[in-house]
């Protein structure tokens, strides 16, 4: 963890000098891809997110678990478990980074024309001096790094997609690459730190060998298709 924030830190002082240009170049870019990019750029609006946990916990909290068979209330309580992991990491990261922005008060990139990409007014609250990091980018890094957690295989796939979307910030003329980047890591890197500290509790997750990301605590086996009425869920 400590060497992936370090090379988080490395990788905003590589990317800060191309600020200015990549803005430019995307904000004003005509291609397809690109404008279809600003029309998405709401996809790391945390609120869609927030709420969709919110809605699977109470849900679950409502049923009536008692009436359950063992195996249903297990997936169930994974599901709970889980909706709540994911509202609590996208909701601190989100948090965080509204913090920082508060303190780094960074200009945004409608103002680059203006004061450059290096004006900053720290302590000032409200949106034009926010740049710093994408609150947008932070959510994505949050969903990205839940996603994998859930879907370990497509980890790459998945983060590697988040990026793009992320990089819609840039291009909607909203946020310097290096905001972008900043955000997305912190979401990512605090997403999976969550992830490891309720892995120590035995709390939704476990370690797996030496690896990184812990994986799922409770994990449908192989018995549970081939005898439902004596399904098991390993931890």
């Amino acid at each position: 963890m400590t060497l992936i924030g370090l090379f988080a830190c490395f990788g905003i002082v590589i990317i800060h000098p191309f600020d200015a240009d990549v803005v430019r170049a995307l904000s004003r870019s005509p291609d397809p891809p690109i404008v279809l990019l600003r029309a998405i750029t709401d996809v790391g609006l945390s609120t869609w997110y927030l709420i969709t946990a919110f809605i699977v916990m109470m849900v679950a909290s409502l049923m009536n678990w008692r009436a359950l068979k063992p195996n249903h209330r297990a997936l169930l309580a994974l599901s709970y478990s889980q909706a709540a992991f994911a509202f609590t990491a996208i909701a601190a990261t989100g948090l965080l980074a509204d913090l920082a922005k508060i303190l780094v008060g960074r200009a945004r990139p409608k103002f680059l024309d203006l004061y450059g990409p290096d004006y900053f007014r720290p302590l000032h609250v409200g949106y034009d001096f926010a740049s710093f990091p994408s609150g947008h980018s932070t959510t994505l890094g949050a969903i990205a790094a839940i996603l994998s957690l859930w879907f370990p295989r497509a980890r790459f796939a998945i983060t590697g997609l988040a990026l793009v979307f992320a990089l819609s910030r840039s291009a909607a003329d909203s946020h310097y690459p290096s905001d972008v980047f900043a955000g997305f890591v912190v979401g990512f890197l605090l997403t999976i730190l969550l992830a490891r500290l309720l892995a120590r509790r035995g709390a939704g997750f476990r370690f797996s060998g030496n690896a990184l990301m812990p994986a799922l605590r409770f994990k449908r086996t192989s018995s549970l298709h081939r005898c439902p009425a004596r399904s098991q869920f390993s931890s």
